[in-house]
């Protein structure tokens, strides 16, 4: 009995301490939440806050194109200007099929002409305007090699190249054509007539080299 006693006056404080130093490290959100619950509340939490940060949308589209020597100038609707100078015809004017101007690709999206090409305000459309060529009925009925010889100059070592390519049938008629097939056509065309990235300059719309916002600001301002 002696020794228990003994025992438990020398635990006692141990076991106090333990608890004390146990408690120390609790967080005051660790200590809140237990005295919520022993008191039968829901502790409050602090709600985020939210910040309405909306980022203004600019509209960089083309809507007009005009040549400038051997480059291409997009007129686009924030005031900005687009310079295409060097690479390849098709690059500088986003026709991959090198198209000419005419009703057909002003209807499909043309917004210029440089040296009697079309020029498209991106790449999507001069793309579609190929394909949707090619879809038309006075190409449906053809074969590869009578489209090529309509389509192009030098149709006898295009078709070997776009057959090549492609892996289809020069006597394969563009109306059997899937649209993978097609899209596989239009990309080779792409290929075989050159596209070639240049170099592109944004001009901002209150620089001196920016005549076009310049010449309209006049106007507005008279």
């Amino acid at each position: 009995m002696k020794n228990l006693k003994y025992q438990v006056k020398f635990f006692l404080p141990y076991a106090l301490n333990s608890v004390i130093a146990t408690t120390a490290f609790l967080s005051a959100s660790e200590i809140n939440r237990a005295n919520a619950q022993s008191s039968g509340t829901q502790p409050t939490h602090k709600q985020p806050v939210v910040t309405d940060s909306i980022t203004p949308v600019i509209d960089t589209t083309a809507f007009n194109a005009t040549p400038d020597g051997k480059s291409v100038i997009y007129h686009r609707n924030d005031s900005t200007l687009l310079k295409r100078v060097g690479g390849s015809r098709a690059w500088r004017n986003n026709n991959p099929g090198n198209l000419r101007y005419t009703p057909f690709t002003r209807e499909h999206g043309a917004i210029g002409e440089c040296g009697n090409f079309a020029v498209f305000p991106d790449f999507e459309t001069g793309f579609s305007a190929l394909r949707a060529l090619l879809r038309t009925q006075s190409y449906q009925d053809l074969t590869i090699a009578q489209a090529i010889k309509r389509y192009a100059e030098s149709y006898q070592s295009y078709t070997v190249k776009l057959t090549r390519e492609t892996g289809l049938s020069a006597g394969t008629l563009l109306r059997d054509l899937t649209d993978h097939q097609m899209n596989d056509l239009v990309n080779t065309i792409k290929k075989i007539e050159g596209w070639i990235p240049g170099t592109e300059t944004v001009i901002a719309k209150n620089t001196p080299g920016n005549t076009y916002y310049m010449n309209n600001s006049r106007q507005r301002n008279s």
